[in-house]
């Protein structure tokens, strides 16, 4: 580049950093701390996004476990009742 001021004097600039966009994705990329700070974070929460899923399915599924197991044993329970109280009908019955 080269710049004329009013007195006359002539100065060249090699500049090769320039950047003269309105485009934010561009100046995003070009602002490389920025740029990879954000990425690194991005890819922390997708991880914590996931994590939080997984233990969120498992959590469900083993609540679910618990709740196919609970009717389970309320069953055996009901079960177990009723032959505790055919027991000594059935008995007498096998005794005639």
């Amino acid at each position: 580049m080269i710049a004329k001021d009013a007195a006359g004097n002539i100065s060249k600039y090699d500049i090769s950093d320039l950047l003269i966009t309105s485009n934010a994705i561009v100046r995003w990329y070009n602002n490389k701390p920025v740029f990879w700070t954000s990425i690194g974070c991005g890819s922390i929460v997708i991880v914590l996004i996931g994590v939080l899923i997984g233990l969120l399915r498992r959590n469900v599924i083993h609540k679910e476990k618990e709740q196919i197991g609970a009717n389970i044993v309320a069953k055996y329970k009901i079960i177990n009742k009723k032959i505790k109280r055919l027991r000594p009908l059935l008995e007498a019955h096998l005794e005639k």
